[in-house]
């Protein structure tokens, strides 16, 4: 970054510091940032119990405690300019501008009007005597309505990053992107911008992990679906060495939300929640496989519509629970890493369930119990 176009971005970090310095006393406090979400909330006329009033204060929060690195409740221009960054836009500022966006967005349709976007600008502590200019910069259709995600003001260097804020002006957080602006229909728009949260594309974390999970879970189920031996050991071998896959994953996903941010109480809970979940839904499908002796005296096991079915519902609890888990943790990828230990727990809790429901079946007559569990040669026991 030259000498020229670093002093430009730290004179912008300034102005948004500034913003953010309610008082003015160079030192910005946790009250002085979570005010501006009481200022909108009051200015929209919106209530506390309002969802989007929630999202909103919790985004501050977690902003806030990924700013105060030190958690000493206060933020000064030198801790505020060596945090700021493209990946703090990625992982944190965005989300937390886009839910004050969302909270000026009366109508729900992803664009504000110039009374919506000089209300906002006003709450947020830009100034108001220049939104019109500001409006009208951004409104390059001429439609009179400014779409949540535009650049804004770019201040280029020899790498080509350039400085982006919402394009509602409200925190000016201004913050590095690799990409440069392009022009396409007249609107300015980023290449490759990263979805807001909440939205799943295929080349997202989150979406990588639905393809994952759809194509293990398929596999499974084939599986699952032909006869097979009911075995005293093989049953816990594919649950162990997904288990340890599980581990590492966890220990993956926790990296890399704290590489953002502290790791919050709420995605433990849900973490937790979700392999209590799996447990669930092992026992549910173990009630379900078929288990029967074959003609030899083995003990046989086949999953039924039933089983499939309880698979698919499982898949589709970890999918919604992962992006849960991910949202709660604000950064990182803690519910998609989440998957090898929500399957372990699963298949290990259905598997050690049907064992149990073979060892229980009554001996056929003429083979020694210790050599074969128990039931009339071909009749299925019922589920």
């Amino acid at each position: 970054m030259s000498l020229t176009t670093a002093a430009a971005a730290t004179a912008a970090r300034e102005r948004v510091f500034a913003m953010m310095d309610v008082d003015g006393d160079r030192v910005v406090t946790r009250h002085d940032y979570l005010s501006r979400i009481d200022r909108t909330v009051l200015a929209t006329g919106r209530t506390e119990d309002d969802p989007l009033v929630v999202t909103a204060r919790a985004e501050g929060v977690k902003a806030w405690s990924a700013m105060d690195a030190n958690a000493d409740g206060k933020l000064t221009f030198d801790e505020y300019n060596a945090w700021v960054g493209a990946d703090k836009f990625d992982h944190i500022c965005r989300f937390a501008l886009g839910a004050l966006f969302d909270l000026a967005d009366a109508d729900g349709d992803g664009a504000l009007g110039k009374a919506e976007f000089t209300m906002l600008r006003t709450a947020l502590n830009n100034p108001p005597d220049n939104a019109a200019a500001a409006f009208d910069a951004l409104d390059a259709d001429g439609d009179g309505r400014v779409g949540s995600w535009l650049p804004w003001s770019p201040s280029s260097d020899a790498e080509g990053e350039h400085y982006l804020r919402l394009s509602a002006g409200s925190a000016r957080c201004w913050c590095p992107q690799r990409a440069r602006p392009q022009q396409w229909g007249g609107t300015a728009k980023v290449p490759n911008a990263a979805p807001r949260r909440g939205s799943w594309n295929v080349r997202s974390p989150s979406g990588g992990a639905v393809l994952v999970v759809v194509i293990v879970v398929g596999l499974v189920v084939r599986r699952q679906l032909r006869v097979r031996p009911v075995r005293r050991k093989g049953a816990l071998i594919g649950p162990v060495v997904l288990g340890a896959f599980g581990v590492l994953g966890i220990a993956f996903g926790v990296a890399t939300v704290v590489k953002q941010q502290p790791l919050a109480a709420l995605p433990v809970v849900l973490l937790v929640a979700s392999l209590v979940v799996a447990a669930g839904f092992g026992v549910a499908r173990a009630r379900t496989v078929r288990v029967w002796h074959g003609a030899q005296g083995e003990v046989l096991r086949k999953g039924t519509a039933a089983t499939t079915g309880l698979w698919l519902a499982a898949a589709a609890a970890h999918i919604g629970l992962g992006l849960w888990i991910d949202h709660a943790a604000g950064a990182g990828v803690l519910g998609a890493a989440s998957l090898y230990a929500y399957l372990a727990i699963g298949l290990g809790t259905q598997n050690l369930l049907v064992r149990g429901r073979a060892a229980a079946l009554p001996s056929p007559a003429g083979v020694r119990p210790e050599t074969s569990a128990p039931r009339s040669a071909t009749t299925p026991q019922a589920p």
